[in-house]
């Protein structure tokens, strides 16, 4: 009885000590050194089109973190004998003046100069992903599709998907949603991880269908570099603060030092649907 008295003590301690909340302007993170001079994102994929690499300034910790574009950065990216000099768009976006179709099993290297320093990255774009386009689609009998999860897992191996709709002209749309596109990333995890299966706030998307319209999958086979940069990405963001969480840590690059993110290759495979056609296929399974 003593033992579990100096227990529930001890209990009451630690949860007293923890109960008290220190205002964030306290922690004294402001002005702290980065370890990281520039953040580097985007990609090159088999489809014929810009190249687009985004470029922000990493900055410390404060009341309200506002993002810093680098707009006096210059870009280069070498396939062989070829090289591409990219331009300033907005927004810290520089692109390709000519489209560019990766290829696959070539590898792709992207040189970024600022401020007297140069950073490296080198990707070698994958090989065309299967055939499975099945994905956990969920089909309400309102007329909505609901994807449940922007993660999900127990797949074979790790993919990328975005999804694309074509809404035909009919009575009930305005004429500006004559073709209305959606576009945005699932992920499709090899096994099943803890912390991810049980992370603290799942996501997942509602849009609405008509049965004409027509639904276009994009699957997309990634490097297993980007393959291990999603992981460490997510175990510090969406899986971080959950039962199963993992010990922080560096998220992984493909950068050279100095500098952080991922310039990742995409190849990429489409399939065409009538949303019709996916409510039979996938009815049965709901």
């Amino acid at each position: 009885m003593k033992n579990v008295f100096c227990i529930l003590c001890m209990v009451f301690v630690i949860v007293s000590s923890c109960s008290d909340e220190v205002p964030f302007s306290e922690l004294n993170l402001y002005g702290s050194d980065m370890n990281y001079q520039i953040a580097v994102s985007g990609f090159i994929s088999n489809e014929k089109e810009l190249c687009r690499i985004r470029l922000m300034k990493p900055v410390s910790v404060s009341d309200s973190i506002e993002p810093i574009t680098i707009e006096d950065a210059s870009l280069v990216l070498k396939h062989g004998e070829n090289t591409w000099m990219f331009q300033y768009d907005s927004l810290g976006i520089y692109s390709t003046p000519d489209s560019i179709t990766g290829i696959a099993g070539d590898t792709y290297t992207l040189e970024i100069s600022y401020h007297g320093e140069t950073y490296m990255a080198e990707e070698t774009m994958p090989y065309e992903p299967d055939d499975d386009f099945y994905l956990p689609f969920t089909y309400l009998n309102r007329g909505v599709f609901y994807v449940p999860e922007a993660q999900n897992f127990g797949y074979n191996k790790t993919n990328v998907w975005g999804i694309e709709f074509a809404y035909v002209n009919n009575e009930t749309r305005a004429e500006t949603e004559l073709y209305y596109l959606i576009c945005f990333n699932i992920f499709t995890f090899k096994g099943s991880l803890p912390q991810g299966i049980f992370q603290p706030e799942p996501s997942g998307w509602l849009f609405p269908v008509l049965t004409t319209d027509s639904m276009e999958i994009i699957k997309a086979e990634i490097s297993d570099g980007y393959n291990k940069y999603l992981f460490d990405k997510f175990n510090e963001t969406d899986w971080q603060g959950g039962m199963f969480s993992t010990i922080p840590g560096n998220i992984s690059t493909n950068l050279s030092k100095g500098a952080t993110g991922y310039f990742y290759a995409l190849h990429v495979k489409r399939k065409r649907f009538l949303v019709s056609d996916i409510i039979v296929e996938y009815r049965d399974e709901l």
